[in-house]
């Protein structure tokens, strides 16, 4: 089945966001396992006693942001190979909902804004710079 060119970016963007669903139940798995590493006591009392916040965002970044980081990148590079385009913005968008939507979520029951919003964005940054990335390598390659 061949598929006019006119609907060629549709399907992409569809697939593109229909993979980035996909992301998002995997970000649940990966988000829960990366909850349950215990931290030995040792290495956070340092940071904790400096801010607690840095050291909770940075345990956040190492064991839940940097595994979320990877999975993203593999299942771009996948996506990619296995369908020629992938639609890097629309491939983030539903993870950046699911976040922010978290976000919201958590900040209107709870008074510790700022902490929460440190916490998601230990999780998120490293998969949006992983997305602009690669948007940046498929811009380069196109050229």
């Amino acid at each position: 089945m061949e598929m006019n060119l006119q609907n060629k970016p549709l399907a992409n963007r569809s697939l593109s966001f229909a993979a980035g669903v996909l992301f998002v139940c995997l970000s649940i798995v990966i988000m829960g396992y990366g909850a349950a590493v215990a931290v030995p006591e040792k290495m956070l009392l340092p940071l904790m006693q400096l801010s607690p916040t840095l050291a909770l965002s940075l345990t956040s970044f190492i064991t839940i942001g940097l595994p979320l980081t990877l999975s993203f990148y593999l299942l771009a590079v996948i996506f990619r190979r296995l369908f020629n385009m992938v639609n890097s913005s629309f491939l983030i968008a539903p993870f950046i909902l699911f976040m922010v939507y978290g976000l919201a979520t958590i900040a209107h029951n709870n008074d510790d804004m700022w902490y929460n919003f440190a916490l998601t964005l230990s999780k998120l940054l490293p998969v949006l710079l992983c997305a602009i990335f690669l948007a940046r390598q498929n811009v380069s390659t196109n050229n």
